[in-house]
């Protein structure tokens, strides 16, 4: 419980750091992320991004698909007032953010027809994520699909040169929980345990990225 609460706060203070900003449009050109965004979300659709942080995806989600209502939940106070601010500025109408946790789920059984989770499960220890899952399960309908990106699959040698140390299947900074390693194939059987498993795709935001791209795993509800 100790790391965990190290995790939230320096994730919090990460997230401070984020720029409040007028959006004017959509600004990844990656084709999978784009495509994928298209074929799972439509104008009537309700969408969760869970784990939100400023609310990068979300926003860029609601340009992409103009879906019916976007709601994004994060533990980051300051996450959550960055992406309020930059959504008001950009006169964004059709999306919430909220100050939350999997427990606030509760309040959501069966309500959306799409979730999008990046760079969340792989930065959390074993047990949070399997409570997370159970959570997204309740929350998206029962045949709605999920979208879970991880971050991209660096080597350990370029991860322990800007100083990280491993320890079991986990990597810590500073000594501070940052990083659950885990292969593709054993992504897929923990999501397999509350979820079907549709596809898999990459995709990358920046130029590093397109010698590591982030890792996209689509599932569908039961």
């Amino acid at each position: 419980m100790e790391q965990y609460l190290k995790l939230l706060d320096f994730w919090n203070k990460a997230l401070k750091s984020d720029e409040v900003y007028k959006i004017n449009g959509k600004w990844i050109n990656d084709d999978n992320f784009n495509s994928t965004l298209k074929k799972y979300i439509n104008e009537n659709s309700k969408v969760l991004d869970f784990g939100c942080g400023s609310g990068w995806a979300l926003i860029e989600a609601s340009y992409t698909t103009a879906f019916k209502k976007g709601i994004g939940i994060d533990q980051s106070i300051n996450g959550i007032e960055c992406a309020s601010k930059v959504t008001e500025l950009s006169n964004i109408k059709n999306i919430e953010f909220i100050v939350g946790d999997q427990n606030c789920l509760k309040n959501y059984q069966n309500e959306f027809d799409f979730c999008m989770s990046i760079n969340l499960v792989d930065v959390l220890p074993d047990n949070i994520i399997y409570d997370v899952l159970k959570d997204l399960s309740l929350a998206v309908k029962p045949n709605g699909y999920l979208m879970i990106a991880i971050n991209p699959d660096f080597s350990f040698e370029f991860l322990q040169s800007i100083g990280y140390v491993k320890k079991d299947c986990c990597i810590y900074k500073d000594s501070i929980f940052r990083g659950n390693l885990k292969t593709n194939g054993e992504w897929i059987n923990i999501f397999k345990q509350y979820f079907e498993f549709v596809e898999y795709k990459e995709f990358v935001l920046s130029e590093r990225e397109k010698d590591y791209p982030r890792r996209m795993f689509i599932l569908k509800n039961f």
